[in-house]
This record gives structure tokens, sequence and C-alpha cells, in this order.
């Protein structure tokens, strides 16, 4: 996977939470994600999440030209429909949220979960992200347990998941 599916594999394990939680007013277990870069196992995060909403929202570190850092939230209304995440979003929901069915089974499986999600990414022709900010968060090598805030991975990596770990039952 390039980084932007990367980032949508993340993304998509994210809509299941939001709407199985939603739909039917529990918590659910949270995934983290186990990839393979460079040979090497390793934990953490593609994407930053807001920390003040029910549901949290994607955002991107930015800088404006009085060098202030802040978080942009990318936005997903009518106006962000062939963007990131607005895209996804839209075509998840068209897929799983279905009346007579749910997609509770496989968000509890996580095999299921991981299988489903790649083959939802793939099966789909998205636009390559924006701005993708080839950075990973929260790392920890599995193989030695070096953990780092954050990585800069190459924008041409091959980065695949692997696993898929309970991490809590947030």
């Amino acid at each position: 996977m390039n980084i932007s599916d990367a980032k949508r594999f993340e993304y998509t394990l994210s809509l299941f939470k939001e709407y199985l939680s939603s739909k039917y007013g529990k918590d659910y277990p949270e995934y983290q994600i186990i990839w393979k870069v460079n040979n090497d196992l390793i934990s953490g995060n593609l994407l930053r999440w807001s920390s003040s909403d029910f549901f949290p929202r994607v955002v991107q570190l930015k800088v404006d030209n009085e060098f202030n850092v802040y978080d942009d939230i990318l936005l997903t209304d009518d106006n962000h429909q062939d963007k990131f995440p607005r895209d996804m979003r839209n075509r998840w929901f068209d897929k799983y949220q279905k009346d007579w069915s749910s997609p509770k089974q496989i968000y509890l499986n996580p095999v299921a979960l991981l299988i489903e999600s790649i083959k939802f990414i793939k099966s789909n022709d998205f636009v390559t992200i924006s701005d993708t900010q080839p950075i990973m968060y929260g790392v920890k090598y599995l193989s030695n347990q070096i953990t780092l805030d954050f990585l800069k991975l190459d924008t041409d990596c091959d980065i695949k998941p692997v696993s898929l770990i309970e991490v809590s039952k947030s």
C-alpha cells in the first residue's frame, strides 16, 4: 500500500467503530494496527484526531504565515465530497449502512475486519490524498520495543497492515 491507502485503511477502521457505536449506543473495541514497513513490524497511527468531538475528526498539522502551529480539521461537509476523508465516508456508508444488516460481526472479528478493510480500499478508485504528510505517530517497533513519538516515512514507502490488536473497550 502507499501512504494514501494506508491512511484510508486506518480511517476505514474508525468508520466501523463510529457507525456501530452510534447505531447501537454502546462501546466497541479499539484496534491498534500492526504495520509492516521496510521488513519491520511496527504499531502506530498515520492519522491524527481531534480530541474535542464526540466522534473525533481527522486533523492535519499546519503552520500559518506567522509560524503558529495548529491542527486543521479535515472537513467532511458537502463542499468536500471529493476529498479525503469525505470521499471515504460516502463510499463506506453506501456499502455498510444497511437497515437489514450490520457490519458488527466484521468489526468484532479482527481477521475479518483486516481482510474486509483492505478489500474495501482496493475495490474503490480513490484519488490520492493531497498533502499526505507521511508521518506515523506513537510508533513502537515490535522487535526491540523502541518507541518514538513520531517517524517520518518515505513518501513512496510500501506499508502494509498485517494485524490488528484489541487495545481497549473505549
